[in-house]
């Protein structure tokens, strides 16, 4: 075969379109199809681009063997990094804020210019294409038309060929900004939306574009929802370290770190009712009665119960937060069913230490009627 022909074989086992091919080698269309139909020869600078496309050798276009670019990129990124740290750190020392910041726009210009100088010789390593545009967006406002099109156009073959999730949506995210910065908030909504790596980044992401519309209000409530949403993450956290600390027979300490969160929780809520786990109460009570301490784990039962009761008027509705920091936000609860009294039920039942060392108490005793006293 006819080195034409090759291109159109290896072109079609990757599944590339000959626009897509024309694309990651910034040629015309017609220009592949020219070479796939020997209308013509592609140019000697693009015989080694073209086997980066196809991640073969170039002599694989002259029917041999391939190879693997990713330890190159990597290399160049590493160098690249490391050279533009150094200069930032020699020449940051003597500088005004306003000198340090054009200083800086020239040094983000120059990594852009050395990565993305390398591109023709790796046409299409989306480790590579990543890297160029977040030096891209890091630019800041200094966007040329020609710097503009080119992010765009090295994001939309990371989105077509790019098989890791992880640098995908870190595309999605230097995008929210890259078109925040740009006035084009339609569009950076559009790749927030996309971003689903995490949830609460997806708001933080949306906060941002709010802001920067002048929606201060709006910003203000995205970024209250996106603390709730936080909080929940942080209580499984905060949960795992505790649960760490009871591992190795360390009450207090599993304590310390539950209470911990409580009060930063309590903080945050203004005192409102709130979700949180039933265990958790119940698992400070058990800490208590580890250290000997029957009054503390019997308070904690109350806390427990008192909760569980309260927590009837919350469930099953649109609860609206009015602390000083949840100002407006909103917490949706239809549709679930109150079981508050099955709830301490099944909570007790995963600690029959707790119940074994309290049934006789009379405080406990007092409690359990309370319990058969609550609504199902």
């Amino acid at each position: 075969m006819d080195i034409g022909q090759i291109i159109k074989k290896l072109r079609l086992e990757r599944g590339f379109t000959q626009e897509g091919l024309a694309e990651q080698l910034n040629v015309s269309a017609k220009a592949v199809s020219k070479w796939e139909n020997g209308g013509g020869l592609p140019d000697i600078s693009l015989v080694v681009p073209l086997s980066r496309v196809f991640g073969v050798s170039t002599d694989a276009l002259f029917g041999t063997a391939g190879s693997n670019d990713d330890e190159e990129v990597q290399r160049l990124i590493d160098e690249t990094m490391s050279e533009i740290l150094a200069r930032e750190m020699r020449s940051g020392s003597d500088l005004t804020a306003f000198d340090f910041a054009e200083q800086a726009d020239t040094i983000n210009g120059d990594q852009y210019d050395i990565l993305h100088g390398a591109l023709p010789n790796y046409p299409n390593n989306i480790k590579l294409l990543h890297a160029c545009v977040d030096a891209g967006v890091n630019l800041g406002f200094a966007y040329s038309d020609e710097i503009v099109a080119e992010i765009e156009r090295m994001s939309r073959l990371i989105f077509e060929y790019g098989k890791d999730i992880g640098v995908i949506m870190s595309t999605h995210r230097l995008l929210v900004h890259f078109y925040t910065r740009r006035g084009y908030f339609d569009k950076a909504r559009e790749h927030a939306m996309t971003y689903t790596e995490y949830p609460t980044s997806r708001g933080m992401l949306l906060a941002v574009i709010l802001a920067s519309e002048g929606k201060r209000e709006e910003s203000a409530k995205q970024s209250s929802q996106n603390i709730i949403s936080l909080l929940a993450q942080m209580s499984i956290e905060f949960s795992s370290v505790a649960n760490f600390y009871s591992s190795l027979g360390q009450p207090e300490n599993d304590i310390a770190v539950r209470r911990a969160y409580l009060d930063i929780a309590d903080i945050i809520y203004g005192g409102e009712q709130h979700s949180i786990q039933s265990y958790w109460f119940t698992a400070i009570a058990n800490d208590y009665l580890r250290l000997g301490d029957k009054e503390a784990a019997l308070d904690w039962l109350e806390k427990l119960v008192d909760y569980s009761i309260a927590d009837k008027e919350r469930i099953g509705k649109l609860n609206r937060y009015n602390s000083l920091i949840l100002r407006g936000a909103e917490h949706d609860l239809t549709g679930i069913a109150y079981n508050g009294k099955a709830e301490v039920q099944r909570t007790l039942a995963t600690f029959p230490q707790v119940v074994e060392h309290l049934r006789d108490h009379p405080r406990y005793v007092a409690l359990m009627a309370r319990v058969d006293a609550m609504e199902d």
